[in-house]
């Protein structure tokens, strides 16, 4: 007996059939999704009609057999071709409503008089494993419905049970709609010293090109600031984020993006004048505890800086051991540009390493893969791209070899902030 997985499955096949890349009515088809929910870089990364489904099951736009969100948008746009998709679509969600009311009927009592029915015996109850059409590539989404109360996420202890994804999350794709990132970056000149950073224009261009150009994020760029600066924007971003409301109570901030970008030294960076100030320090200032209002939502900290004086040959060890003063806190993503104790290079042309390839990898691809997956590509790349290599007075090249330290508690994406429906949000 066919399923409503199975029928939405089939939906999409018949869809494909109709239109796919290279078939007119294509591109035409995409753009009636155009910040609708989708950005112009998730369009250009759609493929196939499984793809545009995928992504549009993330938003919510559309469940199995509740399609009249884009059913309505199709019939607005009034060509033909269209037309064929908006039957395809209606026939399933018909015929996935006929198949629930039917179920309905079957749970009714033989009579009329109220009497309860008698609990089903454990053998007749209703399997949970999945067909072998829930496997078919063209699945978008469990059916999740189907699952017994035994394995619903609320009755699951924290071992065991099933799988992570029927656990509520706090940063998924969907959580972040119609929300953007707050970035604060805090770049080191040194400008007219002999420590003078020629690259940190570079970097800070490379960042807020991608961070507020590209995402649409609010950016607060620090320029060579004294300690008691960088504690005061750190205040500053702190009360950011403890008032982040808009005035209908939803949140403006789903995730927050802190950059360093200086010289250091194992367990702090330097400021304006030639001060210290702790690694440790920054972190401290958004743990869950020190604000609560932003609890559960990812903090990501980019330490562009060295951390030590020794340099990396082709033969060191990537093998990490690093120490971090906030075990307990969750959601927090640390990224050191290099491994404990060793230096981290830069040109003045191109920019620190770290910064460089970290944000040619988010740009290529922010709409497809999490941050923790891209950072496995970022590492590789700095560690063996002939590229990044740096000679320092040697006769050797010397590597650069990132590490980071995580507690994320979910899959983070960098998501690029629109309006839902063209709306601003007060």
């Amino acid at each position: 007996m066919d399923t409503e997985q199975t029928l939405h499955n089939n939906m999409v096949l018949d869809l494909s059939r109709s239109i796919a890349p290279g078939i007119d009515g294509w591109t035409e088809l995409l753009d009636l999704f155009n910040n609708n929910p989708l950005s112009k870089t998730e369009i250009n990364a759609i493929t196939s009609m499984q793809k545009l489904f995928e992504k549009l099951v993330d938003y919510e736009t559309i469940k199995v057999g509740k399609y009249g969100k884009v059913i309505k948008l199709l019939q607005s746009n009034g060509k033909e071709q269209f037309n064929v998709l908006v039957k395809i679509m209606q026939n399933c969600q018909d015929a996935i409503a006929e198949m629930k009311n039917a179920a309905g009927n079957q749970l009714k009592p033989a009579d009329n008089t109220g009497t309860p029915m008698q609990s089903v015996k454990k053998s007749e109850a209703p399997s949970n494993q999945l067909t072998s059409d829930d496997k078919t590539e063209t699945t978008m989404q469990s059916d999740r419905e189907h699952l017994s109360p035994e394995v619903t996420p609320q009755n699951v202890g924290p071992s065991g049970g099933p799988s992570s994804d029927k656990y509520p999350r706090s940063y998924t794709k969907r959580e972040a709609r119609g929300k953007k990132g707050l970035m604060v970056i805090f770049n080191f000149t040194f400008k007219g010293e002999n420590s003078e950073r020629k690259h940190a224009p570079v970097d800070k261009k490379h960042l807020t090109d991608f961070f507020k150009n590209e995402l649409g994020w609010y950016v607060k760029d620090h320029e060579d600031c004294t300690v008691a600066e960088v504690q005061k924007y750190l205040e500053q971003a702190r009360t950011t984020l403890k008032k982040d409301k808009y005035n209908n109570g939803s949140c403006k901030y789903y995730c927050l993006f802190v950059a360093v970008m200086s010289h250091g030294e194992e367990e702090y960076f330097i400021t304006k004048g030639g001060t210290k100030f702790k690694y440790a320090d920054v972190f401290s200032a958004f743990t869950n505890k020190k604000l609560p209002e932003f609890a559960g939502r990812p903090k990501v900290f980019l330490m562009q800086s060295c951390k030590g004086k020794e340099l990396q040959n082709d033969i060191h060890s990537d093998h990490i051991h690093d120490k971090c003063p906030i075990l307990d806190d969750s959601d927090i993503l640390v990224i050191w540009a290099t491994t404990p104790g060793c230096k981290a290079f830069a040109k003045s042309s191109d920019g620190s390493f770290l910064i460089e390839v970290t944000i040619k990898h988010f740009q290529k691809k922010f709409a497809s893969d999490d941050v923790e997956c891209m950072l496995s590509d970022i590492r590789r790349t700095i560690a063996y791209d002939p590229k990044y290599r740096s000679t320092p007075d040697a006769t050797e090249p010397y590597r650069q070899m990132p590490c980071t330290w995580s507690t994320l508690t979910d899959k983070l994406y960098l998501i690029r902030y629109h309006c839902l429906l063209g709306k601003r949000p007060r």
